[in-house]
């Protein structure tokens, strides 16, 4: 659950610092990433292991598109990238670092998953994480172009209603199913579970959007966003456009 309140802590973050050069920025970010910081805080540690990829989304938000629509263009070429990038990564991953560097890995700062590879590494860490989201990017833009899969489109476009309303029906699904024991199977539970914490806010969306009530709960006020508009639009600064 340290996610859910990181967002809005990367939110405000983002906010106070979005009249700061976003290069500028982004290094700082990166330097919290590479850096072994592990207060035994855990909001804290996450944060500045995260930090980066979050206001790199943000600062980069153009690329990331762009990139996106490159993809979509050419599937051949990206897939090609991947095969190729695969094996590499594979490699870091399962590959162990050198006993000299062991004290440096990032594995130390408790997260799950380690194995104790080159991967684990400061800055070699960074690397592959923006790599592996322009890896996911990618793939996305490819589910896109599936006629099948238009609904993932379209639920990615709408991500923040589950995002805001996934809690109680998974939770009520979640006790529902505990209570009542008629399935058994842990991964069949944990799946139906999930798609009630999907679905669910999905038909309170179309309540909302069908009886016009309660739009508020899914629409971000100006207020909340991290770049209002401006009415001198000159004087914005180049990070915030």
């Amino acid at each position: 659950m340290w996610f859910i309140y990181l967002l809005p802590i990367f939110f405000i973050v983002t906010r106070l610092v979005r009249l700061i050069p976003m290069w500028l920025v982004f290094a700082a970010a990166a330097l919290l990433e590479i850096l072994p910081i592990a207060t035994g805080f855990v909001i804290f540690d996450e944060f500045c292991a995260r930090f980066v990829y979050f206001f790199a989304g943000y600062a980069f938000a153009t690329h990331v598109f762009a990139f996106a629509d490159w993809v979509r263009k050419r599937p051949a070429a990206f897939l090609s990238a991947c095969l190729v990038w695969a094996p590499l990564h594979g490699l870091l991953v399962f590959m162990p670092a050198p006993e000299a560097l062991a004290p440096y890995l990032q594995a130390d700062l408790g997260y799950t998953g380690a194995t104790g590879g080159i991967s684990e590494l400061p800055i070699v860490s960074l690397v592959m994480g923006l790599v592996g989201c322009g890896f996911i990017v990618g793939l996305a833009a490819l589910v896109s172009l599936m006629q099948p899969m238009r609904w993932l489109v379209w639920l990615g476009s709408h991500s923040i209603v589950v995002y805001l309303a996934f809690f109680l029906p998974m939770a009520a699904a979640r006790v529902f199913f505990l209570k009542t024991g008629i399935i058994s199977n842990i991964g069949l539970m944990s799946a139906l579970v999930t798609c009630a914490g999907v679905v669910g806010p999905v038909i309170l969306y179309g309540l909302v959007q069908w009886s016009g009530y309660g739009r508020f709960l899914f629409e971000r006020p100006e207020w909340a966003k991290i770049d209002r508009p401006h009415k001198a639009t000159s004087a914005m600064p180049m990070a915030a456009e």
